[in-house]
């Protein structure tokens, strides 16, 4: 399947050609992908107007829809995608001299993946941004530091009856119970 890449380019000084590689396009005839540099946007922002740096913006998440709605198209319905296609990056390297300029389209005769992708982001535009830690609650994430480092006297998973714990008059499970080693003949249990 022929593949190709286009890169994007945001013209800083039109008059020495002067410019910064934004954003990465690659496709073929049933998908494609699309990716800008979020943290170089943000280095560029203060060399355009607001209303130019709107503009720009704006562009390149449009391009980014347009490319994940076509990327995600199984049935071949949606109507974006002839829009992507080697001829309109062609015509648009040719013709768009605004702020986002287009390479030529470039073949390649591999198959296209993220993996592939990420490669010739990172090669072409900027490293892609760490992926987020999914972000964990308090009590998770003391549960997950603690696991290994106190193995034998940490239990999560402990529920608390009145043989445990005299007195008490309801079953509960705590958030952690920490039992500390016998002192003098006696254990200490902590409940959290």
């Amino acid at each position: 399947m022929k593949t190709f890449y286009s890169i994007l380019y945001c013209t800083i000084r039109p008059n020495v050609e002067e410019r910064v590689s934004i954003g990465l396009f690659i496709g073929n005839e049933t998908t494609c992908k699309f990716h800008y540099s979020v943290d170089k946007l943000a280095v560029i922002k203060g060399l355009f107007s607001d209303s130019a740096y709107g503009m720009l913006r704006t562009s390149l998440k449009a391009l980014q829809k347009l490319s994940s709605e076509c990327d995600a198209d199984f049935l071949g319905t949606y109507k974006g995608a002839s829009a992507l296609k080697e001829q309109y990056f062609n015509y648009l390297s040719k013709n768009a001299n605004n702020l986002i300029t287009y390479s030529s389209p470039k073949a390649i005769d591999i198959e296209l993946n993220q993996m592939v992708f990420d490669r010739l982001f990172e090669k072409f535009i900027y490293q892609l941004p760490l992926p987020l830690e999914p972000k964990l609650k308090p009590v998770e994430r003391a549960k997950e530091r603690l696991t290994t480092s106190l193995a034998g006297r940490v239990n999560f998973n402990a529920d608390l009856d009145n043989t445990m714990v005299p007195g008490l008059i309801v079953p509960a499970t705590p958030v952690l119970l920490v039992i500390t080693p016998q002192v003098f003949g006696r254990s200490k249990i902590d409940v959290v």
